[in-house]
């Protein structure tokens, strides 16, 4: 690869500039609740009560799958 080619590459790996970006298939406890409206620590009792969004442990993170939160606002959850 040349300097010139080095310098045009896409460092994104998307095959054209304006790609619409992929959306996010989990998120963060943070981000989680700050998109459902409630703090981390409602999703802690809520999880502890058996409620709440469903979640995944991958390695030592727990996120938040995308399509369960997005089931679980529309079903009425953030009430909490």
């Amino acid at each position: 690869m040349t300097a010139s080619n080095r310098d045009q590459a896409d460092p994104t790996g998307s095959a054209t500039p304006d790609s619409a970006p992929l959306p996010s298939l989990g998120h963060s406890i943070a981000a989680a609740a700050k998109l459902a409206g409630v703090s981390r620590a409602l999703l802690y009792k809520l999880w502890a009560a058996g409620e709440g969004p469903p979640r995944r442990r991958i390695g030592r993170r727990v996120v938040v799958p995308h399509a369960g939160l997005v089931a679980w606002l529309n079903a009425g959850g953030s009430n909490g």
